[in-house]
């Protein structure tokens, strides 16, 4: 498997942010192809600073944080798939 092409997509107010993350994996033999996708937003509170980086950045971070979730999930079914557990 390898990740093909990364696409980041953002929406940004001044009062919000929300950022979509999509990966597109192909397979070693390009027969299969399939996209996991993640979002990651953030919310500026009453009294808070408006400041769009930052807004970004933590929309951004919460997005990847979930994305990276996806992808361990995925590694973790894989592996058992490739080594089941011995039976005794």
């Amino acid at each position: 498997m390898k990740y093909d092409e990364i696409d980041v997509a953002a929406l940004l107010d001044r009062n919000a942010a929300v950022v979509q993350l999509s990966i597109l994996v192909v397979s070693d033999d390009k027969c299969f192809m399939t996209t996991i996708s993640a979002t990651g937003a953030s919310k500026r509170e009453q009294g808070d600073v408006f400041d769009p980086d930052l807004g970004y950045e933590f929309a951004m971070s919460r997005a990847l944080q979930n994305l990276s979730r996806k992808l361990r999930s995925r590694a973790d079914a894989r592996l058992k798939l490739a080594c089941p557990k011995e039976k005794s």
